[in-house]
């Protein structure tokens, strides 16, 4: 949501106690050790604007900063499986691609609904109505009411072979007809309608 050049963000997973490091890059180099209070992996974080965000984990944990960063705090999360990607449209409405399914919040999180029960690892929404998420597992979904309701697509020109070949990382889309979805094996695949079609260009 919010420009992510206003700092770096650097996680480091450690076994016991996963912390964060900022970097101020602004004028000054300088390092703030700034600790989760869990042994999950950090798999995921979103910050909505410059003070508020968000961090999920391999454990289904979420937490919540208001502060910048400085300190993180336990919320409601909606899943127990794990949390691989958030992302928030407004100040209020985010959603959660995790391995139980989509979940969407409207209010900044305080409490989620599950939109669909697919595992979802990326997600990506070009405008408020229009946004598209993605799985491991060869498809897609598509939703063109703000994620009440999704739809779903396979893309049916990838290579399918079982294992992790067919497998798909990240979606990314420039506005809601033209798009790109990168899966394993560095292939890079492009929409021009809206994931009517794809083709691939790596």
């Amino acid at each position: 949501m919010f420009n992510r050049n206003y700092l770096l963000l650097f996680i480091l997973f450690a076994a016991c106690a996963p912390e964060f490091y900022f970097l101020d890059v602004i004028n000054t180099i300088r390092y703030e050790n700034l600790e989760v209070s869990t042994t999950d992996d950090i798999t995921t974080i979103e910050f909505i604007d410059e003070q508020t965000g968000f961090i999920g984990t391999s454990g289904g944990k979420l937490f919540k900063t208001t502060n910048q960063g400085l300190s993180w705090i336990s919320t409601t999360s909606p899943t127990s499986g794990v949390i691989n990607t958030i992302t928030f449209v407004n100040s209020s409405v985010g959603f959660a691609g995790t391995s139980t399914g989509l979940f969407k919040t409207i209010n900044a999180g305080v409490s989620w609904v599950l939109v669909d029960e697919k595992p979802v690892v990326s997600i990506s929404f070009p405008s408020p109505n229009v946004g598209y998420a993605v799985s491991r597992d060869n498809f897609y979904i598509k939703t063109i009411d703000g994620g009440d309701f999704w739809t779903t697509g396979y893309f049916q020109t990838f290579p399918f072979t079982f294992g992790f070949s067919n497998y798909l990382h990240v979606v990314a889309f420039q506005d809601n007809q033209n798009g790109f979805v990168v899966g394993a094996r560095e292939s890079i695949y492009k929409t021009n309608n809206g994931g009517t079609s794809w083709s691939l260009i790596s």
